[in-house]
Parts: structure tokens; sequence; C-alpha cells
């Protein structure tokens, strides 16, 4: 076989340049002859029989290679795990199985093809040939030509693709409940086929006993009776069914353009993912960053910000690496993000770069923060909400026209929050914009009064308030410095999703710092703050900061429906308008009754994602906005189809090593990215604008900021699930948009 695969290679070459229909059937061609010949007859060591199927062949053969190359997890393990660069030539293994229709509507209907079938197939024959070592680098570096509008990110669309996507929306949009009606279709097929099986049994069961019999024996013409009642059954039963299957014509189509384009969706999205480097654009202001001084990688959603600074982060390492004088030091630097979740994430992302980084010194900063407290200040402890006991803490008679409540989000939220000075807030009236109510200067004046009164009562509490804590480190930090004690220092930070972090957290984190602060961050995306104010900080990225423009992680339809409910922020920030390159299926947009009713209709959708589209559990995240919403979704899927799937915010979750579907709260869903969102957006969280600091419009601004962050998690598919008649203006606009 080695002396005939590189004349097979130049026959295919050929092919290429005469029909893409015949170049995609050259290439299925040479992988079944290879499996045939590995697997056949002739060849000893298997017993496959040589009508096995070619979904057999393929998926006997991705097995063996997993067996082959996979490695116990650890000593003693009867589980194995594949290295990276072989799990994505398995991944890619199992999806010739799926491609393997494109050759099948050439050799059967002699169909045209486009462009992107052509691509996706060069892709799959490349991880083939990958397996089989094959040794002719001219020639498969030829092939892979083809797959050059992925390297450079082309956001070229044939018109076939662009006639299926259309296709795809204007179905969707003529017909209710497809998920439902699809599953029903795959059900009524599967038993089409049973009864087809049975059929085919009972004929071959006459067969034989009409070979064991003699014609004149009385006993046959009695099988032969009963077994054409049984087939006149089995026919009126086909027919039922056939009958039954021409009222899902709509859907037969649906679900054909749909597995067509999530199938080239998925195979780019796989290639692009396996080569982990940076673009151009990302090289460049990677090389910008010089190590000597603050920096800011701005961008909207999927442009790759924490991807930079990550990069960011290994050039630091190797840069101290290669200090002389950089000795033993334990805390080098540290990598700051707002959420557990993404925490987790940016370790499992820096595992797959290979970066050097120990897990522990990627953490939270409210982790970093309580670290910190229990170095100055060993015997406090943190509080966030105002309770009983510490609303007497806030209450004094200098500003008794305020509640205990309105003074704790006033001190908490703002003033501590942002570094305020006493001459800033009472002296030059600094701007509140964003906070719930104006404060005029003698209330101002009576508020900094009671703000020292409680001050003073607080050092002899147990717990202090989360920006309490950081302004108190900050004072502390400065007299250790002062003192010479300087052990506390990193000599790098890398800040993660910024924009979600006070400026007295950042002043901590700079404070603490030796050399330089990196930080990535969109404003768009802000959840839990009103914007920036670097100063107050005193982190100095004045002519350091720098924009990605380019939208990695979303297809061109969801980065378009994200852009599109952008656009309805007062406050959207122009200038990190991206642009993105990957075609993929239309945002679809599902109503409801209520939300129960949104739950079963998501459940539906799993099993076509899962049945029809083969997609994986763990490639499917279901967002919510309450963990009780995800706790009755998470009981429903295990009992209507027993899938397991568990919650990524859940302390023993793991991305690499955690099996099921992906669940997440949408405060949770910050930096991740998953290749299916299903978005529950059914109604908002009652209480949470009466409990906020903010004024109103702020409120709503995070709310569409929180939905934004939720569209734009999805890097393949997005399905929207919302109640019909909702009030809720973030989720009201998904509607709207969609139309």
């Amino acid at each position: 076989m080695p002396q005939t695969i590189e004349s097979d290679l130049q026959r295919i070459l050929k092919a290429r340049n005469a029909d893409i229909g015949l170049f995609i059937l050259a290439m299925h061609s040479l992988i079944e002859r290879c499996l045939r010949k590995k697997y056949g007859y002739e060849n000893r060591n298997y017993s496959i029989p040589s009508s096995t199927t070619f979904g057999e062949l393929i998926n006997n053969y991705a097995n063996d290679y997993y067996n082959q190359h996979g490695v116990p997890q650890y000593k003693g393990a009867t589980e194995r795990c594949l290295p990276k660069n072989e799990w994505e030539i398995f991944k890619t293994l199992r999806e010739i199985y799926t491609n393997h229709y494109l050759a099948n509507d050439v050799r059967h209907q002699f169909e045209e093809k486009e462009p992107e079938a052509a691509q996706s197939t060069v892709k799959c024959f490349l991880a083939f040939a990958k397996a089989e070592n094959w040794n002719y680098p001219q020639a498969l570096a030829e092939l892979k030509k083809e797959l050059t509008n992925w390297d450079k990110h082309s956001a070229y669309q044939s018109q076939e693709l662009t006639r299926l996507i259309n296709q795809i929306d204007e179905l969707k949009r003529k017909n209710e409940n497809l998920a439902e009606k699809a599953n029903k279709y795959a059900e009524l097929e599967n038993r089409l086929k049973v009864l087809e099986a049975k059929e085919g049994l009972l004929n071959s069961q006459l067969k034989e006993q009409e070979g064991k019999l003699s014609k004149k024996d009385k006993k046959i013409d009695e099988i032969r009776k009963k077994t054409f009642e049984e087939s006149q059954k089995f026919r009126n039963e086909k027919k039922e069914l056939l009958e039954e299957l021409k009222k899902f014509d709509n859907t037969k189509k649906y679900l054909s353009y749909l597995e067509r384009v999530s199938f080239y969706t998925k195979t780019r999205h796989d290639y692009e993912s396996s080569v982990i480097k940076l673009t151009p654009e990302q090289q460049d202001i990677l090389e910008q960053i010089k190590l000597n001084s603050d920096f800011l990688v701005k961008g909207a959603a999927g442009t790759g910000k924490s991807l930079v600074l990550l990069k960011a982060l290994e050039k630091a390492v190797n840069e101290m690496n290669s200090e002389l004088d950089f000795g033993d030091n334990g805390k080098p630097f540290r990598l700051l993000t707002y959420t557990k979740s993404l925490v987790k994430y940016n370790q499992y992302v820096t595992q797959i770069l290979g970066t050097n980084v120990p897990a522990e010194t990627i953490t939270t900063a409210d982790s970093f923060l309580y670290s910190m407290l229990k170095k100055f200040f060993p015997s406090k402890s943190i509080f966030f909400y105002l309770d009983k006991e510490y609303g007497k803490v806030f209450s004094t008679e200098c500003a008794r026209e305020f509640s205990p409540e309105e003074i704790f989000r006033e001190l908490n939220e703002f003033i501590w929050a942002n570094c305020i000075t006493k001459e800033d807030y009472t002296e030059k009236l600094c701007d509140r914009t964003g906070m719930k109510n104006p404060i005029k200067k003698n209330d101002r004046i009576k508020i900094w009064q009671a703000l020292e009164e409680i001050e003073e009562r607080l050092e002899a509490m147990d717990k202090w308030p989360r920006n309490f804590v950081a302004k108190k480190i900050i004072q502390a930090m400065e007299n250790a410095l002062s003192n010479g004690d300087s052990a506390f220092l990193a000599e790098y930070s890398f800040v993660d999703e910024a924009q979600d972090l006070p400026p007295v957290i950042l002043a901590m984190i700079k404070k603490s710092t030796k050399r330089c602060v990196f930080l990535a961050g969109d404003s768009d995306q802000s959840i839990y703050r009103k914007g920036f104010n670097w100063n107050m900080s005193g982190i100095d990225i004045k002519g350091r900061t720098k924009i990605l423009k380019t939208n990695f992680r979303n297809t061109n339809q969801i980065h378009e429906f994200a852009e599109k409910y952008r656009e309805r922020f007062k406050h959207m920030d122009k200038a990190t308008q991206p642009s993105a390159f990957r075609p993929g299926p239309p945002v679809e947009l599902s109503g409801g009754k209520d939300t129960a009713d949104l739950i079963e209709k998501i459940v539906q959708q799993i099993k076509l994602l899962m049945n029809a589209l083969n997609y994986e559990e763990e490639n499917i995240c279901i967002i919510a906005n309450e963990n009780k919403k995800l706790e009755d979704i998470q009981k429903l899927l295990d009992k209507e189809i027993g899938i397991a799937s568990k919650k990524v915010a859940d302390a023993d979750f793991d991305f690499a090593t955690s099996k099921g579907i992906r669940l997440c709260t949408s405060q949770n869903c910050k930096g991740l990215d998953f290749p299916v969102v299903l978005l529950l957006a059914d109604h908002r969280v009652h209480g949470m604008e009466k409990t906020t600091a903010f004024d109103e419009e702020t409120y709503y601004e995070q709310q569409y900021n929180m939905v934004y962050v939720c569209l734009t998690r999805a890097m393949e598919m997005l399905h929207i699930f919302t109640v019909d008649g909702t009030t809720f203006g973030p989720f009201k606009d998904l509607k709207e948009i969609n139309r």
C-alpha cells in the first residue's frame, strides 16, 4: 500500500482541478480502500466481514487509534486519555463518518459541491493521513492549500452555503417547534428501520425453512401463509409510517440543511482551535507589550483578549527565567479574574498552551483580597451584604436622613470602591453618575462625617465590608513597604475581565505589584460596574491601550445578532466594534408560555443536537439567570433522556475531565465559551433593582451587558428561549432583533 499512496494523492489533486464533487469522492474512496484493506478478510488480525459499512469501519478505526495512542491518566489507571495532538486527530477521525454523506451525494446523485464541502473533507482527510503516518509532504501540503481561507480567517462564503443558511432561517420562521418535530421524525424513521429489519428477518427465516422442508410438505404452505400475513401486517404499518413521514417534509429539509451547515462550522472551528497561535493582529499587540509598564488590551467579546493576556504572561515567564538575578522568587506573577469559573477556564487554557504556570497563581480577585487580609489583618474576615448586626454600625445621628442600607451602599459601592477622597467628595463634588439618588453638598458633608465615625467603629469589629478591606490593605502595604517589607509583591500582575473590578481592588493589585500590571477588558461586557477609571487605581495606561477588532469566537450569524443587540446600549463602546468571518447556522429563538414550557423545549433541542447533529454533551452549555432554573433543567435532563449535566461553578468541575452538559448562570459565564449555547431568557430576577446601589438606567445597562455576555459565549450555534409577551426590556429586545 505505501508504494501506491503517493500516486493516489496525485490523482486526488488532479480531481481537485476538475470538479469539487469528484475531489471529495476521491478522498473518501481512498480512505475507504485503506480501511477495507486494513480490516478485510486478508488481514488475519481482524475478523470484520467485508460487508461492513463505511461508518462501522471508520468508527472501529477511530477506536483503535484511541486505544493505541491513549495513556493512563495516572499510574495504575484503567481509563486512558490522549495527548493534545492525538486528541485533535481522534476528534477529526470521528467526524469522517458525518462527512461521508458528501461523498454519497456525489456517488448516488452526482451532486455538485461547494468549496466549503471540499474544505471540511480535506481537514478530515489530512487527519487520516496523519493517523496513517503518510510521509508525502509535498502532496499533502498541496492539499492543505485548500484550507488557506481558514488559516487566514477569511470571511468567504459560497452562494450555496448562503442559500442553505437562508433556507434554515426561513423554515424556522414558518414552522414552530422544529426541534420537537425533528425528534418525532427521527423516532418515526427508527420505527421504519425496525419494521424493515423485522420484515427482512421474516423472509430469511422463510427461505431457511424452505431449504429444510420438501415442496410437498404441508407445513411449508402453513409457514408461507403465516409469513405472508406477518409481512402484510408489516407492510401496512410501513405504509402508515410513510404517510406520517410525508407530513415532516419541511422538518426533513430543516434537518438536512442544518446538518450540512453545522458540520462545516464545527469542522472549520475545530481546525482553527487546533492551531492555537496568535493572529498577526494579536501578535502585533503582544510585541508592543514591553513588560516595563502597565498595558491594557481592549476588545469586544470573542476577539482573543484573554489569549493575548495569557501569551503576555508566557512572555513574562520566559523573560524572568532568563534573568540571572531573578533567583527563587516565590511570587513572580499572578493572574486574577472575577469569577471562579473563569479561573478554572484560564487554568485549562494555560494547560492547552503548554505554559509553565502553576495553577495556584491563577485565582479570583476576591481570593487574592482574602489572602492579603489574612496576611495583614489575620483576625478579620469579609462581609458583602448588610445584616442586622452590622446595620447598627452604619446607623449614625450625623446622617439620620439616610438609612443604614443607603449609607452602606454609598460607602461600599462608591466612596471606598472608587478611592474617593474627602476633597473629591465634599468640595469638588465629584460625579456620581449611575448611583441611585443624587446627593447635595450638605448631605455629602454629613455622609463623610458618618464615614469617619463608621470607619472608627469597624476597626473594633471582626468583619469588614469588601471594599473597605481593600482600602485597609492598601494602607497596610504602604506601611510595610516603608518598613522594608516587600515579601507580598509580585513581579507582574495580569487581570482578566478587568472591567468588572472596582478601582480600589485594581489599586490594591497595582500596589502589590513590583513591575507592572497587564489588563484585558471590555466595557460593554461589564456586568458589575459602570465603566472604568484607571487613574483612581494608580494604573497608568496612557498611550499603552490597544484594541482587538476581529471576532474569532462567534460565527458571522451569532456576531451579527450580538452586535445588533449591542447597538441598543445607550453607552455602547463604538471603538471596540469587531468583525467576524466564520459562517454558521442562523441564531434561533423559541417562545413559550412559561418557564416550564421553555425548559421542555430546551430538552427537545438537546435531543436534536445530540442525535441529529452529533454534538457531544460537553459541547453544549445551558445558561440561565438563576441556579434554581438550572437545577430544574438538570432534573428534567436526567428524567427524560438520562443525560448527565454539571454546573461549571461546582467546586469539583473541571473543563478538561468533567463529563456531561455544562450548566452556567449568566453571572458565571464571563470569559467562557462553548460550541453550543442554549440561553433561557424567561424572566428577570425579581428584587435586584431594589437592592442595587445604582440608578434605574445603570441597572438596566448592566442587565443588557449581561445578556450580551451570554449571547457571545456561543461559538457555533446559539438558541434563545423567551417567554411570550415578556415585558423585561433586555429579553424583549431579543425578540425584536429576531423579527
